[in-house]
């Protein structure tokens, strides 16, 4: 082998690893793409589970009294009588709230079981609230009508019907 194909080989060489070298990197991002995608579609299923419960226990106990206490466009209090005693203990589960707070140029929703409570989504855009409907779609906030709860999570919005109990 001559000087002239010594580096021909080289050259070749550093072609083909710099195509490997291109080809790893890529996945690497690739990769990281997709477990930040992953973790995101996790965190929204939580969410959603979380209000799913909230919203599902909402308005139940002997008295069916209506899920919603409280409607306004930044605050929602849902109430459930959970062990039938007639009375919605506000220091237990019986009692959620869920709240948009702002934070610096976005804001959070704030989920408050009790007296507990924790930050379940950050990041949202400040435009967002919630939105309640009646049983036609009209927007409402009357308490005894609202059939329909329109609430921010992650870009977009989830949307939960409430059950109708009758009189």
């Amino acid at each position: 082998m001559n000087l002239l194909e010594s580096i021909a080989a080289l050259a070749l060489e550093a072609i083909v690893l710099t195509g490997l070298t291109a080809a790893l990197a890529n996945t690497g991002v690739l990769t990281t793409a997709l477990r930040d995608h992953r973790d995101a579609l996790l965190d929204e299923r939580r969410v959603e589970q979380l209000l799913d419960h909230a919203v599902t226990s909402a308005g139940s106990g002997p008295d069916r009294s209506p899920a919603i206490a409280v409607a306004e466009p930044r605050r929602m209090v849902l109430h459930a009588d959970l062990n039938g005693d007639g009375i919605v203990d506000a220091r237990s589960a019986e009692r959620i709230e869920l709240t948009l707070r702002p934070s610096g140029s976005t804001q959070s929703l704030v989920h408050r079981m009790g007296r507990q409570s924790a930050t379940i989504v950050r990041g949202l855009d400040d435009s967002m609230r919630f939105h309640y409907h009646n049983a036609i779609g009209a927007a409402s906030a009357d308490p005894h009508t609202i059939r329909l709860l329109k609430i921010p999570v992650g870009k977009g919005v989830y949307v939960v019907a409430l059950q109708a109990y009758p009189m």
